[in-house]
């Protein structure tokens, strides 16, 4: 994989120069078979739709594993987080996607841990749609802009405390 020299700042974009690897050789010349590259692109197709679906449960196990480190290291929350789900759902079925708009706690503990451990720093990009100045700098229409999430969820302008994991913020 090889990236053309880019110009301009919002330029991303890598290029295989590659692609051609998937043309016949036929009498010294390189001849296109269409098939080939047809099904070159559904193979494509089928990895960006693994990656999408893996990436999506990734996210999902990282958020699970952050919030069950920190209730390990906060047993007090932990405590109060069981008392929740023992009263809404009991010991004798499993949790119901009804139950959810009940568990006020639990939706507290979810959103300090993605607070506090987003699964990426940064938002996917957005785009300016027009001229605009945020924090004394001039942004044109149409630029690339990347948001900061992890900087806001330990922003002490914003949160009280920001790097404590305190699910109490969000009742």
């Amino acid at each position: 994989m090889h990236a053309p020299a880019c110009k301009g700042i919002n330029t991303y974009i890598f290029v295989n120069l590659s692609k051609n690897k998937h043309m016949h050789k036929g009498r010294g010349l390189l001849r296109d078979d269409g098939r080939e590259r047809e099904r070159e692109r559904e193979r494509e197709r089928e990895r960006e739709m693994q990656d999408m679906l893996l990436g999506a449960s990734e996210t999902i196990v990282s958020t699970v594993e952050w919030a069950m480190a920190e209730l390990l290291q906060h047993p007090d929350i932990m405590v109060i987080l069981k008392d929740e789900l023992g009263r809404i759902v009991g010991l004798g079925r499993l949790l119901a996607e009804d139950d959810l708009p009940q568990l006020k706690f639990l939706s507290a503990v979810v959103k300090e841990t993605m607070r506090l451990h987003p699964v990426s720093p940064f938002l996917i990009p957005h785009e300016s749609s027009e001229a605009c100045e945020i924090n004394g700098y001039s942004i044109p229409p149409k630029t690339r802009l990347f948001v900061n999430v992890w900087a806001i969820g330990r922003d002490e302008g914003i949160w009280e405390s920001p790097h404590v994991f305190r699910p109490s913020r969000f009742l």
